[in-house]
């Protein structure tokens, strides 16, 4: 009972640290770690086999292997994660690629407004191109100096403002 009482002292009921309540949406609840959360099955893939593809209302197609992707220019950011699942991790540092840098290597043409973004896993959904342009949405493939789930060579597409995706 003695450690309830001192987590709640320093954390408060939801696991909010004191002075941070500000931060955190109502009803969401401060976790210390990320929870693994998966749609469906994480597929394992080889660096041999692991491609980002940009095609569609391009001027040209792009296709990255994983070195050519990790040889863009990196950026990093820190931002507090909230979930839609009711959870938020604060402070958490990502580390990838401006998803602005991997677009405009195809250079999409002016009637182009979304971007489809579809996993290895099959799972899809689209963002608005304007918004997927902004400075602080990047595709990372560290968090917290960790690479991401070790051994899928996952990545995210995070936005601290609004959501984070896997692509696989």
């Amino acid at each position: 009972m003695e450690i309830i009482r001192r987590m709640r002292s320093t954390f408060g009921v939801r696991g909010i640290p004191e002075g941070m309540h500000d931060r955190v949406p109502k009803g969401q609840y401060v976790t210390p770690k990320m929870p693994v959360m998966n749609l469906s099955y994480a597929p394992k893939l080889s660096t041999a086999d692991w491609k980002l593809s940009v095609r569609g209302l391009v001027e040209r197609e792009v296709e990255l292997d994983w070195d050519a992707f990790l040889a863009l220019a990196g950026m990093s950011e820190v931002v507090d994660f909230h979930c839609v699942t009711q959870w938020s991790r604060l402070n958490v540092a990502w580390e990838g690629v401006a998803a602005s840098t991997v677009v405009d290597l195809a250079s999409p043409k002016p009637e182009a407004r979304y971007v489809m973004l579809r996993g290895a896993d099959g799972y899809t959904t689209n963002v608005d191109l304007e918004m997927f342009r902004e400075p602080d949405v990047l595709f990372a493939h560290k968090m917290d100096g960790e690479p991401l789930e070790p051994g899928t060579l996952e990545i995210r597409l995070t936005n601290g403002k609004r959501f984070e995706f896997p692509v696989r």
